[in-house]
C-alpha cells in the first residue's frame, strides 16, 4: 500500500482525498434536504433526520484516513531512499499519524452517543479537549516529519528547517500541496523502486 501512494500520481491523491469525500458531502446534504423537504410537513420533530447524520464520520474518516495514509506512506516510505546515517527515526511519527485516526472514531462515537441519550454528558467534553489538542500537535508533527523526509530524500544530505519549510505548509494546505509535493516524490523515486 505504501508503494501505491508513493508512486500515486498528484491528480489520483486529490481525488481521493478530497473530491471523493466532497462529492459524499454533496450527496449525503442532498440526501438530508430531500428528507426535510419531503417532512416538512409532519407533525413534531422528525427523529429519522439523526439516520443520516451516521454517513458524516464515515465520510470525515475516508478523507482523513486517506490523508493520513499518504502521510504514512511518505514519512515511512521515503526512509529506503534515504541515506542509512541520515534516516530519521519513525516510532514515535508512526503514533502521531495513528492517533488523529483513533481520535476521530472515538470523536464521533461520543458525539452520537451524546446525541442519541437524554441528558448532555459534560464529561465527554473534558475527556475530548486533551485530545483534541494532541491531535493538532500530532498533525504538525506529522507535516514536519513528512516535509523532512521529503526534503531529505530528494537532496540526499542532512536538512535544517529553512530546507524545508516550503513542503511543511505544502502539507499543511495539502489541498494546494498535493500538486507540488507529490510530483517531487515520483520524481526523487522514479527508477528506484
Amino acid at each position: 500500500m505504501i508503494n501505491k501512494f508513493l508512486t500515486a500520481k498528484h491528480w489520483q491523491l486529490f481525488l481521493l482525498i478530497l473530491v471523493v469525500p466532497f462529492v459524499l458531502t454533496f450527496v449525503w446534504a442532498l440526501a438530508l434536504i430531500f428528507h426535510v423537504v419531503s417532512n416538512v410537513h409532519s407533525s413534531g420533530f422528525n427523529e429519522e433526520i439523526f439516520g443520516y447524520f451516521y454517513f458524516m464520520p464515515i465520510i470525515m474518516i475516508v478523507s482523513i484516513g486517506s490523508l493520513l495514509g499518504w502521510f504514512w506512506s511518505l514519512g515511512s516510505g521515503l526512509q529506503q531512499f534515504i541515506p542509512e546515517p541520515l534516516r530519521l527515526k519513525i516510532g514515535f511519527f508512526k503514533i502521531t499519524t495513528l492517533f488523529p485516526m483513533i481520535y476521530y472514531v472515538i470523536f464521533f462515537a461520543l458525539i452520537f452517543s451524546t446525541i442519541y441519550s437524554s441528558y448532555p454528558n459534560f464529561f465527554y467534553l473534558i475527556f475530548l479537549i486533551p485530545m483534541h489538542f494532541f491531535t493538532m500537535f500530532c498533525m504538525f508533527y506529522n507535516f514536519y516529519f513528512v516535509a523532512k523526509t521529503v526534503k531529505t530524500a530528494e537532496l540526499q544530505r542532512e536538512t535544517q528547517f529553512s530546507d524545508y519549510i516550503a513542503e511543511f505548509f505544502l502539507l499543511w494546505f495539502y489541498y494546494i500541496g498535493i500538486w507540488i509535493v507529490q510530483p517531487k516524490v515520483n520524481k526523487t523515486i522514479d527508477g528506484k523502486l
